[in-house]
């Protein structure tokens, strides 16, 4: 049963762990994994990153494709940081693997993306934080919102349960913790919003 759908932390057994793709990035012995080149990366990224992110990606213990994504406040150019998050939608088609998604305040940038490149498979938006708006603009282009420590709590009541994940991402707060924050924000028991996000997580990464 998967809970925690994106962490930097040690993986656990109810945890998908990110890794950052380096040049002597190795895939842990046990654990299920998502793999990407994050966009705060993308400037020093060379095709040395490229051919192990690819390598990497086709490994069945990595169940998603990323985090990639787009940022305006940190990182390269947006344009590069684009044409690279397009690398990883055609790494996630092609190996149909869903993908994980950081998004600062490219909301618009991001459906932009998912329209023009046609991407059939499920995009995650990882630490969600925006406000009701953002969120209802994403849910109407079927991604799932992933809810960490903090988050905005009229935009958390608006996601519909199927749409719904959770994440530690490096909180220092358990997966626990974080579940019950969003329950208490739904007002739903913690064991409806874990029955709610495993049976998500289960749809999404096949596990």
């Amino acid at each position: 049963m998967i809970l925690d759908v994106h962490t930097h932390h040690r993986p656990g057994p109810k945890a998908i762990a990110s890794l950052r793709v380096t040049p002597w990035l190795e895939l842990p012995p046990e654990g299920l994994f998502s793999v990407g080149i994050h966009p705060w990366d993308a400037a020093q990224a060379t095709d040395e990153h490229l051919r192990l992110l690819e390598r990497l990606s086709a490994d069945r213990r990595v169940v998603a494709i990323g985090e990639t994504g787009l940022d305006a406040l940190r990182g390269a150019d947006l344009a590069l940081q684009e044409r690279l998050m397009e690398v990883h939608v055609g790494l996630s088609e092609r190996l149909r693997k869903p993908l994980v998604i950081h998004m600062v305040r490219t909301a618009g940038q991001v459906v932009g993306m998912r329209r023009r490149l046609h991407a059939l498979m499920p995009w995650v938006i990882h630490g969600f934080r925006g406000n009701v708006n953002v969120a209802r603009m994403l849910l109407t282009q079927g991604m799932y919102l992933s809810v960490g420590e903090r988050f905005n709590e009229q935009a958390v009541r608006v996601i519909p349960a199927h749409r719904l994940l959770v994440e530690t991402d490096e909180s220092s707060l358990t997966i626990g913790q974080v579940i019950e924050r969003v329950a208490q924000c739904r007002g739903d028991s913690p064991e409806v919003i874990s029955s709610i996000v495993s049976a998500n997580a289960r749809l999404v990464f096949g596990v």
